[in-house]
Formats: C-alpha cells, sequence, structure tokens
C-alpha cells in the first residue's frame, strides 16, 4: 500500500491511541459494549449488506466517477481517495467497474478498533483503508489524482465542511479531480431521512444535517478556487429526474481553478 499511497506519517502519529478511540466513539459510543458488538452482527445481515451493495452501485454510476476514470490511458495509475470510505462498498464498486484501468482505492474514516495502519482488502492491494479524518487527512501533498467525498460533508458543520474541502484540494495533483456527492436540501426531509436510515440502522438527528443549495455550493467552490466540470442529478430508484420525480441526489465534479480568489 505504501507503494500506492504517500501517508503522510507525521499525522499518523499525531494521535494518541486514546484520542483514536474517542474519535471513534462519536460514531460508537462504545465499541467493547455488548450491544454494540450486537449492533455490529446485525449490520452484517445480507438484507442490509445487499441494499449497501445496490446503493453503492447507483452511486457510482451516477456521479460520474467512472467518466473520470475513463479520462485516462490504461497504463496510468490512477489513485483514489474516498474520504468517509465506512464499509468500502464504495471502493470496491469503483474497482468492479474499471478493471481495465489501474485503480488502486484508499478509503479514510474514523472507524472502531482502528490502528491507525493501512491494510488491505479485497482485490489484492487495490482497496485498502487507513484511520483519519476528513479535516485532516493522512495522505501527502499532491498524492491522488481523485478525491471522492459520498454523504460525508452533510454531517459536518460550516468549519468543518471547509476544512474537509481544503484537504481534498491539498492531496489531488494539479490536474486531479474533486467528486461529492450528497443531498439537495429539498430532498431531506424527516421522513425521508428516517426511511434510509433504517435500512442501514443508524440513529439520527435530523437537525444535525447541514446541507447547502447549489447556489451555496457554486459560493464555496468558487471560494476555494475550484471550478464546476460537471454537476449530475439523479435518484435511487433509477428513474428520470423530472418535476414528478425530483433529484434525490447531487455529484459536482470539480477541479482546481488557474487562479485562486483571496478572501
Amino acid at each position: 500500500m505504501k507503494n500506492s499511497f504517500e501517508i503522510a506519517q507525521d499525522r499518523e502519529t499525531e494521535l494518541t491511541s486514546e484520542e483514536k478511540f474517542n474519535l471513534a466513539k462519536k460514531k460508537h459510543p462504545d465499541p467493547r459494549s455488548f450491544m454494540d458488538k450486537i449492533k455490529h452482527s446485525i449490520q452484517e445481515a445480507a438484507p442490509v449488506q445487499d441494499w449497501l451493495e445496490k446503493r453503492a452501485e447507483n452511486m457510482v454510476k451516477e456521479s460520474g466517477v467512472n467518466e473520470v476514470i475513463e479520462g485516462y490511458d490504461a497504463e496510468e495509475k490512477i489513485r483514489i481517495a474516498d474520504i468517509g470510505g465506512g464499509t468500502q462498498h464504495i471502493e470496491k464498486e469503483i474497482i468492479k467497474n474499471n478493471p481495465g484501468k489501474n485503480v488502486s482505492t484508499v478509503g479514510i474514516d474514523l472507524k472502531d478498533y482502528a490502528s491507525g495502519a493501512i491494510s488491505g482488502s479485497g482485490e489484492g492491494k487495490k482497496i485498502n483503508t487507513v484511520f483519519g479524518s476528513g479535516q485532516e487527512l493522512p495522505i501527502k501533498e499532491k498524492s491522488v489524482d481523485v478525491a471522492t467525498s459520498f454523504f460525508t460533508f452533510q454531517e459536518l458543520s460550516h468549519e468543518d465542511q471547509e476544512k474537509m474541502l481544503d484537504e481534498m484540494i491539498r492531496i489531488i495533483k494539479d490536474d486531479g479531480k474533486i467528486i461529492i456527492v450528497d443531498e439537495p436540501p429539498q430532498g431531506m426531509t424527516e421522513e425521508g431521512i428516517f426511511a434510509r436510515a433504517k435500512n442501514i440502522l443508524r440513529n439520527v438527528n435530523v437537525s444535525e444535517y447541514n446541507v447547502h443549495s447549489g447556489e451555496e455550493w457554486r459560493d464555496l467552490f468558487e471560494k476555494k478556487g475550484l471550478k464546476i466540470v460537471d454537476k449530475k442529478e439523479f435518484r435511487e430508484d433509477g428513474k428520470e429526474v423530472d418535476e414528478k420525480n425530483p433529484a434525490q441526489f447531487f455529484s459536482y465534479i470539480v477541479e482546481k481553478a488557474e487562479k485562486k480568489i483571496e478572501n
């Protein structure tokens, strides 16, 4: 893995084991508890896994990730960092969709039982994970071709959203791409959120979701010196987006602009 991704060693060692554990507890209050072990066993149930796989298939297909990868020559090494990689379903789907490309992925997330070490899983060394925060990515500057984020921004504060975007800009190469998949404000109804949360057995607080309009996203990208390459809108059921069937998700594909706008 260290031959494929340049992991910032200083960032790996900044957190002590206790600090890493406390960060992981934000997602799972007590990984050692009996109830948490039951929760994890339930999450591995086939119906949940099937749903996660189908969702990842749709997200990768509709988000534009494959189109970006198609822009590279077959012999080129394509390094993709997925922030908030979680269960690795997205990374696995990316690899499955691009068998003719030299693609490797790393998922960065706060995870239970995380050691901070990098490990390979599935597809040889093409899919990897590393423990880390989206606001301080353990990846070296300008070392990845594509940085992706699926439904991570909406769970962050405004301040942390900017920090994470800054980090994604830092780790991509000058000609790299950033792909952000999230949900529009009009799609974040209380009923819709809880319906989806039930599928993945999550307890959610609707008020904690921090989503933006298209204009707000464009303003943020401009502020950070990014230009929009493409925007896509799509639905989980695969239906065409129209007035009767509004978009449930969107993806922005952005890259570094020639000139960064100073504050």
